[in-house]
C-alpha cells in the first residue's frame, strides 16, 4: 500500500481469506515517528475496509512527544485501526507463524497452509495473529 511519495512504517500486507490486514512496524522515535503515524493514519482512514495494526516493539523508547501521543489515540479510536506494543513473548509468536507461512509459501515445508496453522491454532487460540488469520 502506498500514499504517494510519503514515509511510512515497514509494514506487510496480507490478503487473509478474501479481506485485507495490515501490519506495520515502527521502530522511530521523535518526528521521524511522528512524521510516519501520521501518513499510516491517513491510510487508516483512505481505506476503511481494510484492517490495520501499527506494531511497535516495547524495548523501544517510549513515545513522549505529543504529536505522537496524539496521532496514537487517533489510530485508536479508528474503527479498524490499533496501536500494538509487542512484548518478548508477542515477538516469538508472531516470528514463529511468520517464518512458518513464509516456510510454507516458498515450499520450503511441505505443508498445507490451512492445516498447518489450525495446528498452531489449537495451541496459540487467544493469540491476535492466529485470530486474524483464522478469521473468528
Amino acid at each position: 500500500m502506498k500514499l504517494g511519495k510519503r514515509t511510512l512504517p515497514e509494514h506487510c500486507h496480507l490478503i487473509i481469506k478474501s479481506r485485507e490486514y495490515v501490519i506495520g512496524f515502527l521502530h522511530s522515535s521523535g518526528a521521524a515517528f511522528a512524521s510516519r503515524i501520521k501518513n499510516f493514519n491517513e491510510l487508516v482512514i483512505s481505506y476503511p475496509n481494510v484492517k490495520f495494526s501499527l506494531i511497535r516493539d516495547q524495548r523501544e523508547s517510549a513515545i513522549s512527544g505529543k504529536v505522537g501521543k496524539e496521532e496514537i489515540d487517533k489510530l485508536n479510536h479508528t474503527k479498524n485501526g490499533q496501536f500494538v506494543t509487542m512484548d518478548k513473548s508477542d515477538r516469538l509468536n508472531f516470528e514463529l507463524i511468520y517464518n512458518l507461512i513464509i516456510d510454507i509459501n516458498n515450499q520450503d515445508l511441505d505443508v498445507d497452509m490451512t492445516t498447518a496453522l489450525k495446528k498452531v491454532a489449537e495451541k496459540m487460540s487467544d493469540y491476535w495473529l492466529i485470530n486474524i488469520l483464522m478469521g473468528t
